[in-house]
């Protein structure tokens, strides 16, 4: 009973400092079936990325099975910015984030396969919006058109 309550705990407590969402990322689950990479561009100090951080870790655990990973590209600092880079090098996607960089607060969709631009989402859209915009994407790529 009580080793259960100290994993609860502890499993609430790193949800809570960030752990759960995009901000941890496994690279195991970007294998064959992925077919759809969000790539989050945020800064610690920009408050519309922090807004769209929370709804992103909404959407993470609503999609976070279906064939999708969510990648933060991370302006905050040098360090941080390096180390998502270095994620998106092994993943394959730094030259694409780097080229398509817009502006931070916005999520970009791409197909895994193809590296094709899909869609993207911004820090003003309705969680609903968002979510169907991860639907659509899933959707294109699973009939094949991207």
């Amino acid at each position: 009973m009580k080793r259960k309550l100290f994993w609860g705990l502890g499993l609430s407590v790193l949800a809570l400092l960030g752990y759960g969402g995009w901000k941890a990322f496994d690279y195991n689950r970007f294998d064959s079936d992925t077919r759809v990479i969000a790539i989050g561009y945020h800064s610690d100090n920009c408050r519309e990325c922090l807004g769209l951080r929370k709804r992103m870790r909404a959407m993470n655990r609503q999609f976070g099975w279906d064939d999708i990973v969510f990648v933060r590209y991370d302006h905050t600092d040098s360090t941080r910015k390096a180390r998502s880079e270095a994620q998106l090098a092994k993943l394959g996607f730094l030259d694409i984030a780097q080229r398509d960089y817009k502006r931070l607060a916005q999520v970009r969709l791409y197909s895994v396969r193809t590296q094709k631009f899909i869609t993207y989402i911004d820090f003003d859209y309705f969680p609903q919006v968002m979510a169907d915009r991860i639907r659509l994407a899933l959707d294109l790529t699973a009939k094949g058109e991207f």
